[in-house]
């Protein structure tokens, strides 16, 4: 099947670029090493490149309906500016197809949807007390740090008393508020049912009663706590993993 070639020249939306590769986790320390970083990040994300004067151009071999590859070529004479707009218009590729690389998620869970594509990224974290803004705050930070690549449609961070959830569709900004919030003790107190009322779960604990409780959203287990999916109703987040599968184990590191 014939491949496909977007081409694109370098103007006055380089800035704005440059800040859209930011939200995706890129951020590019110096122009001495900005060249080295945006061709390694290419890579990662499964993007093959080359470099000429006066053009950069980024090729893709993905499947669809079949066997494809992509191509973006970018004019221009300067090469940073070249492949940051390269790799822009890849991540934004990636984003319309639902390619995530596995090595990229550093998050407790992944979610696929029926199609196989990761559609949600999701994050344990058991402090007490956590507000909105607290929320938002750890979302920002871990975007910034890389924990999360804004790949994925919705991202979830869970403890064990509440669940936040992001519908990441449109690509909001950093400190958007969270789509909606969800109770997480109804779903402690079904799976672990010795636990006391304020005891606090650590270690493993809290991740696997959360993988268990998606596991069972994800198949529609009738037998399942009901309370966490009616806060979650209308953002669209349940039909997106309905029929698909949970992957554990992918985090590669963690925030402090």
């Amino acid at each position: 099947m014939a491949g496909r070639r977007a081409v694109e020249t370098q103007d006055s939306r380089f800035v704005e670029t440059h800040q859209f590769i930011q939200q995706h986790g890129v951020v590019l320390d110096d122009r001495e090493s900005a060249t080295e970083q945006l061709v390694s990040e290419l890579a990662r994300r499964g993007w093959q490149w080359s470099l000429d004067v006066g053009s950069a151009e980024v090729t893709k071999a993905y499947t669809a309906t079949g066997t494809e590859r992509h191509s973006i070529l970018i004019t221009g004479s300067n090469p940073v500016e070249m492949l940051t707009i390269a790799l822009a218009r890849a991540i934004r590729f990636d984003l319309a197809y639902g390619h995530i690389p596995l090595e990229s998620i550093r998050t407790d869970f992944a979610l696929r949807g029926p199609d196989g594509r990761i559609v949600a990224l999701v994050e344990v974290k058991n402090r007490e007390r956590w507000t909105e803004r607290g929320a938002v705050r750890f979302r920002r930070n871990a975007v910034v740090h890389g924990m999360i690549d804004p790949y994925a449609q919705f991202f979830l961070l869970v403890s064990q008393d509440v669940g936040f959830v992001w519908d990441q569709r449109d690509h909001p900004p950093l400190d958007v508020l969270p789509s909606a919030q969800f109770p997480m003790s109804p779903v402690v107190s079904h799976y672990l049912r010795w636990v006391k009322p304020g005891e606090r779960l650590y270690g493993s604990g809290l991740e696997l009663t959360v993988e268990r409780w998606l596991s069972d959203v994800v198949d529609d287990v009738a037998s399942r706590p009901k309370e966490p999916e009616a806060a979650l109703a209308g953002t669209g987040f349940l039909e997106a993993i309905r029929g698909g599968a949970i992957i554990s184990g992918v985090h590669l590191d963690r925030l402090p």
